[in-house]
């Protein structure tokens, strides 16, 4: 889901009713909705975003108790500024040394000055690294669909990938 939202083109309001997230889940869906650049989500229901935007780095602790609202605006604030500073770098460098720039010297400069990625696939990436790890959530989705056995006695069968759908 994390995915969708980082690349969805329209969508700036979501609602998640009558459902139950773990924190994970929040974290995945909260890293697409900011890796999502170009549509920023206005209005999120179904839970406060910033408990999970502070687990994986996006926000300040102290920003935590805010609504979504302000964290998404609060966001987006710091995403911009990003941007600004490194064009602003970009600018600097362009006067000192005025020549034509190829593909190579601009995919070197971006990877030297920690440029934001163009690319929302790849900052969904980044920030799935910083997603916390749920062992239990795993463990269940390795028996949903690689019925492995689990230290419950269970045997394990024959075949080690189930059919499911």
């Amino acid at each position: 889901m994390g995915f969708t939202l980082a690349q969805h083109p329209r969508l700036s309001v979501l609602e998640l009713d009558n459902c139950c997230l773990s924190q994970v889940a929040q974290c995945h869906i909260v890293a697409g909705i900011i890796s999502n650049r170009w549509v920023p989500m206005k209005v999120m229901y179904g839970f406060r975003a910033g408990p999970p935007m502070v687990a994986i780095g996006a926000l300040e602790i102290m920003a935590q108790h805010m609504s979504n609202e302000e964290c998404f605006r609060l966001r987006r604030d710091i995403q911009m500024k990003t941007l600004l500073k490194w064009m602003e770098n970009n600018r600097a460098s362009q006067s000192e040394n005025p020549s034509f720039l190829t593909n190579d010297d601009l995919s070197r400069a971006n990877d030297m000055n920690d440029a934001p990625s163009q690319s929302a696939y790849l900052r969904m990436l980044d920030w799935l690294g910083r997603i916390p790890f749920d062992e239990s959530e795993l463990m269940d989705l390795r028996k949903y669909f690689y019925d492995v056995s689990d230290r419950d006695g269970e045997v394990k069968s024959d075949m080690n990938l189930k059919h499911r759908g």
